[in-house]
């Protein structure tokens, strides 16, 4: 599969169908949705493939969207998406708020404790209502960390670097 351009992001995910037009339930990944409402083109990403659709309509349901794209247009075409993210590019994504940051910018970082790298960010995941970024050692061992700010120290995306403030965590 190509890769995306750098300038994209993940914005949402296809979570269901939505009648029987072709309509499908959209979570956002940010938990914001008035951006969705401006998309006119989004790349749809699922496993092992992508494609861009144009967006026909997006209406608001609570935390998530309906959205209908073009050439979507029967039930069984919505239940092939489910499961898919909902790629833009970085202008048409929600914008950031004072210390947001967007996953794919973190997974560029390099991740130090007391000066020294000790590792990169691989992933970043949500369990139990809060972020993890998944580190992957400089001895290839992963381990997860919360992102909070007990544990988490400066994030600098101009340095691509995220400061550890405890060395037991990576334990």
């Amino acid at each position: 599969m190509p890769e995306l351009p750098a300038d994209m992001l993940a914005v949402g995910v296809v979570r269901a169908t939505h009648a029987l037009e072709g309509l499908v339930r959209v979570e956002s990944l940010s938990g914001e949705t008035g951006h969705f409402a401006h998309l006119g083109e989004v790349t749809l990403v699922g496993d092992g493939w992508l494609e861009t659709r144009r967006v026909e309509s997006v209406s608001s349901s609570g935390a998530s969207v309906i959205m209908k794209f073009a050439g979507v247009d029967r039930l069984n075409d919505a239940k092939a998406l489910v499961g898919a993210e909902v790629w833009v590019r970085r202008e048409n994504a929600a914008p950031l708020g004072i210390d947001e940051f967007y996953y794919r910018d973190l997974c560029q970082c390099s991740v130090t404790l007391n000066g020294e790298v000790v590792g990169r960010v691989k992933a970043i995941s949500a369990a139990a209502g809060r972020d993890l970024i998944e580190v992957e050692l400089n001895d290839a061992r992963l381990v997860l960390v919360p992102f909070q700010d007990e544990f988490i120290g400066l994030v600098s995306l101009e340095e691509r670097l995220v400061e550890l403030k405890t060395a037991w965590i990576l334990e």
